[in-house]
């Protein structure tokens, strides 16, 4: 394998590993305000509410889980 090949590996895998060492503040300083389909949410408010969990906490798990895997599922 070419030299640059290996360094552009090296890169986007030190690139992969900061994302998952990154550390977030605690302060809730920001708001997401979205619309979906009122089914859908309170299918899904339901689904925390049996998990013992909020559904903000839950989301907030999952852009966590995200960015420190590098994927969206």
């Amino acid at each position: 394998m070419s030299e640059d090949f290996m360094q552009r590996i090296h890169r986007m895998t030190n690139a992969a590993n900061a994302r998952r060492d990154i550390e977030f503040s605690d302060e809730l300083d920001s708001n997401f305000n979205f619309r979906c389909n009122s089914e859908l949410k309170e299918a899904f408010k339901q689904l925390c509410k049996a998990n013992q969990a909020s559904t903000s906490s839950v989301l907030k798990r999952y852009m966590l889980s995200c960015i420190r895997s590098s994927k969206i599922v």
